[in-house]
């Protein structure tokens, strides 16, 4: 008769619960077998790993990356849970069953037949495993440098084709950035005056390249207001919010769009920048008035 062995996995140990009991069907038991044994029977017989690698994190496409050309809509994969999945794959084990939701830990039951003779040369199994999953590795990363290599030269030609061009675009293009360049010197023209010159960097620019809403972001660097390991924050979000207020005018670059002005406080401590303070506000171009902070 068959009988089912388990096994429990922690983190990456595999640890093997005891010595083999499988035995052929119909076999008697040896006078010296353990009592309080369950009876297999079915004609196969199965071990077990119940494992544990904590939270499934999801990344880039990796393995995924060479069905982009049938189709496959980009998808982000647990690529370390893979990776530790396709170690125990080499050697048999198959996910059977998962416990627990994503974002949360989560435990995998995997199972594959029982087999003294590859138990007992598990060892030497590993070993020529390791040798698989290497090479497995450098197949996914030439797969990978293929598809980029694919990828580039599709956009190259996509580039290189001609296209009908609408000169009104093309113009409006052009004055949309000429106005976004007049309205960033504006703002440092007000930077150039303010207290916070010194300290404070301004970048303007559309939210895409083609919208008419203004994103104004200005960094202050607020490291003076710190003795070194202390700060308070209400003092320096005030500080902040009185030095950025000046910078609540103008109007949008066309009729309806928005000016969004956005501030930042940061303290140098350490040798690490830390936020200590944010500032927003915003122009409705449909109400006509600043809001926010």
């Amino acid at each position: 008769m068959k009988l089912v062995r388990m096994a429990a996995v922690c983190g990456l140990s595999i640890v093997m619960a005891g010595p083999a009991l499988a035995q052929q069907k119909g076999a008697l038991p040896s006078a010296g077998a353990a009592t309080g044994t369950v009876p297999q029977t079915s004609d196969q017989a199965w071990e077990y790993v119940v494992v544990s690698y904590g939270k499934t994190l999801f990344g880039g496409p990796q393995k995924t990356l060479a069905y982009r050309a049938l189709g496959l809509p980009d998808g982000k994969e647990g690529s370390e849970l893979q990776r530790s999945l396709d170690i125990l794959g080499r050697f048999g084990w198959e996910v059977v069953s998962v416990v627990g939701a994503i974002g949360g830990d989560q435990q995998l039951i995997l199972k594959r037949r029982f087999d003294r003779a590859r138990s007992n040369g598990e060892s030497a199994a590993i070993l020529r495993g390791k040798e698989l999953y290497i090479k497995d590795l450098i197949d996914i990363l030439e797969r990978e440098q293929r598809v980029r290599e694919e990828a580039e030269k599709a956009a190259e030609a996509e580039r290189g084709k001609p296209r009908l061009v609408d000169l009104d675009a093309v113009d409006a293009q052009t004055a949309r950035k000429r106005r976004v360049a007049e309205m960033q010197a504006d703002y440092m023209a007000v930077l150039q005056r303010a207290e916070i010159a010194k300290f404070a960097t301004l970048t303007a620019a559309t939210l895409t390249p083609y919208s008419d809403n203004l994103v104004v972001n200005i960094t202050v660097d607020l490291t003076f207001m710190s003795d070194g390991n202390t700060y308070r924050r209400s003092v320096v979000s005030k500080y902040l919010k009185d030095q950025l207020s000046q910078f609540k005018f103008g109007q949008p670059l066309e009729r309806y769009a928005s000016i969004q002005l956005r501030g930042t406080g940061f303290v140098n401590f350490q040798g690490q920048r830390v936020d200590v303070a944010t500032y927003k506000a915003e122009f409705d171009g449909i109400s006509g008035r600043w809001s926010g902070d």
